[in-house]
């Protein structure tokens, strides 16, 4: 009977100790260690040392570390070697890249300017950049007839498709390129190029729409960089015509002649100071030589001191030959009128020619 009475009283104590708390075992004591903190691995590939003049802004591709995927950052940009924040924002890592906008959307002053990537108070990345002091401008501006051929001034023969050729430098990328081409008042061809690099070359295909044959005459190629210099080229399509200097003619005339009539060739035939009372026509004439193709000339003819006779004609011919006028009777009076005549023949530039003679009367023979 004794051992289930001290089973009793054993299980009576298991039943106290358990509802007053007491400890039947003593417990150990555990000590924590702080756990330790992981700073992010980030590194900028490939970042830009030196942007544009003109860049508004910095765009970067940072590679996190793995298992720092959702870790927030701070971005920082100061100009190099000096505390001010000139701007700052907020970065995740989720982001494929970082994009950096200058000052309310303004160009930086040309100069060293540093970033800084901060996560929790800690700088984790940086990088140094330049902006340049230098514009966009266009080193070299060609015609060609081939995209890779050798460089000409001119198209003599008429093509219908031709090559501008450029370099540049100091640009932003991506920047417009423009390319317009004109023929007269009328524009042939235009293109507009995101360049895609700060410096390099390139080459621009210029042709009608409807692939004609560009007419001859005159072209002038506009090629223009966004915030840069505007380069002119002015070439000639087809063969320039052959310019001719003026030829400057000195018109020199013998002195004029009074006659009768003339010959075939133009000469004065019976020249004559006097004319008996039945004549019915005279001739006024001067040889000349140096005469241009086409000149002007004038013959004024006075009778008794009174013009009764202007005329004024165009010569065409040769530069040597003769030049004439003459004074006739009419129907009614075919004879022409007695008197003392003046005869004046003007060519071009020339000292009028005179000449003067007499017309007697007629006079009736005695009985």
């Amino acid at each position: 009977m004794r051992p289930r009475k001290d089973l009793r009283i054993v299980l009576c104590c298991l039943l106290l100790v358990v509802l007053s708390g007491c400890e039947l075992w003593p417990q150990s004591t555990v000590t924590s260690e702080p756990q330790s903190t992981t700073v992010p691995d980030v590194q900028l590939s490939a970042p830009p040392e030196v942007l544009c003049r003109d860049a508004t802004q910095l765009r970067l591709q940072p590679v996190v570390s793995e298992g720092m995927l959702d870790a927030p950052f701070q971005w920082e940009l100061r100009a190099a070697g000096a505390d001010p924040v000139l701007a700052s924002g907020e970065w995740s890592s989720r982001q494929r890249e970082l994009v950096i906008p200058f000052p309310v959307g303004q160009l930086l002053a040309p100069g060293e300017y540093a970033l800084s990537v901060v996560w929790e108070e800690e700088v984790v990345a940086g990088h140094e950049f330049t902006i340049l002091a230098q514009g966009p401008e266009l080193t070299a501006a060609t015609l060609a007839l081939t995209p890779v051929g050798p460089e000409t001034t001119n198209l003599e023969l008429p093509p219908r498709i031709f090559y501008l050729r450029y370099e540049y430098e100091f640009a932003c990328r991506g920047a417009p390129f423009w390319v317009t081409v004109n023929y007269g008042d009328e524009l042939v061809c235009s293109r507009n190029i995101p360049l895609p690099e700060e410096h390099g070359q390139g080459v621009v295909a210029c042709y009608r729409q409807t692939g004609a044959f560009f007419e001859a005459g005159e072209y002038q190629a506009t090629l223009t960089l966004l915030g840069g210099e505007e380069r002119t080229l002015t070439f000639r399509v087809g063969q320039k015509p052959v310019e001719m200097e003026p030829v400057v003619y000195h018109p020199v005339c013998e002195p004029a002649t009074i006659s009768m009539g003339l010959t075939p060739t133009g000469e004065p035939y019976r020249p004559l100071e006097r004319f008996e009372w039945y004549a019915q026509s005279i001739y006024l004439s001067a040889q000349c030589r140096d005469l241009p193709p086409e000149l002007g000339w004038a013959a004024r003819w006075y009778r008794d001191g009174e013009e009764f006779r202007v005329y004024e004609g165009r010569r065409q011919g040769a530069a040597e030959g003769f030049i004439w006028d003459s004074i006739t009777g009419v129907e009614r009076t075919p004879f022409l009128l007695p008197g003392y005549y003046t005869a004046t023949l003007s060519i071009a530039d020339t000292v009028p020619l005179t000449v003067a003679f007499r017309l007697i009367p007629y006079v009736p023979a005695e009985e």
